[in-house]
């Protein structure tokens, strides 16, 4: 499958602005042959909204911002995850969503919020399933998360080969983006797209860029350094079976052991 991630910069409630400019990203990267693309974390709407976030909120499936993926996957007919504002029971949620020209294939919650997100949405309680796409099944992570390995690799045992980050990841902590996301690749021995925002927005948070996508192997097959653009790449399907044979990690893994002690952990009788 080819593949590309998309990097922009995104204007705070601009809605009419960042789509048409997402759109265009898109159009492109169907022109190079990509057949999945992945955009960065609220792309729509930006990422700090000044408390605004419940009036670009929408429910999953049905909403303005879903239909509006869905709409342009199948004008180009593509495969898109994208980052989102959605809103259900009255509760606001930072969630990615995976969608086909056929509708809507997927949707998880971020469970691990960052710093303020924890005022602005509630978290997911739901792990998440990897999406069949054919021979691919993709699983979601956001942002903060490609510093959750729990979470990668619950996705990579329930089957996933490939998984999409969509960030608002700060240029701050810029390395730490560089080394979780080959990290994630290694360890499951599967692809990682990685999708950041790039740019500055008016209350100073900076973003780091370096969306990339990633082998199985650690090696960064396609990146986008500075500013806009797209990075498109292969992914083939014997080089996960190869580099989980080189590296058997997912083989070798003690489930066993590993869940009886988080269990212990959970009741408390582990902790530090």
């Amino acid at each position: 499958m080819i593949a590309a991630v998309i990097q922009m910069n995104c204007e705070p409630g601009n809605i009419r602005k960042n789509v048409a400019a997402a759109r265009d990203f898109i159009r492109k990267a169907a022109d190079k042959g990509a057949e999945w693309a992945v955009l960065p974390e609220l792309f729509q709407t930006g990422y700090l909204l000044g408390g605004r976030d419940r009036e670009y909120a929408g429910p999953v499936p049905g909403g303005e911002a879903l239909c509006w993926m869905e709409e342009t996957a199948r004008e180009f007919g593509i495969m898109l995850t994208g980052g989102i504002i959605e809103e259900q029971g009255g509760k606001l949620y930072d969630t990615a969503v995976t969608v086909s020209q056929h509708g809507l294939l997927g949707a998880y919650r971020k469970i691990h919020l960052w710093g303020g997100e924890k005022e602005r949405f509630t978290p997911g309680n739901d792990t998440g399933t990897p999406m069949d796409c054919g021979n691919w099944k993709i699983g979601m992570q956001i942002c903060y998360e490609a510093g959750f390995p729990e979470g990668a690799r619950l996705q990579v045992l329930k089957g996933a080969n490939a998984l999409a980050y969509v960030a608002a990841f700060g240029a701050a902590r810029a390395e730490v983006w560089d080394l979780a996301t080959r990290a994630r690749a290694l360890e499951n021995g599967c692809y990682v797209l990685a999708s950041d925002r790039c740019g500055t927005e008016p209350c100073g948070t900076k973003f780091a860029g370096r969306s990339r996508i990633v082998a199985p192997d650690g090696t960064i097959l396609a990146q986008v350094e500075e500013g806009e653009g797209i990075a498109v790449a292969k992914l083939e399907l014997s080089n996960i079976q190869q580099q989980r044979a080189v590296l058997p990690y997912l083989k070798d893994l003690r489930t066993d052991l590993i869940a009886a002690a988080w269990q212990k952990w959970a009741n408390g009788s582990e902790r530090g």
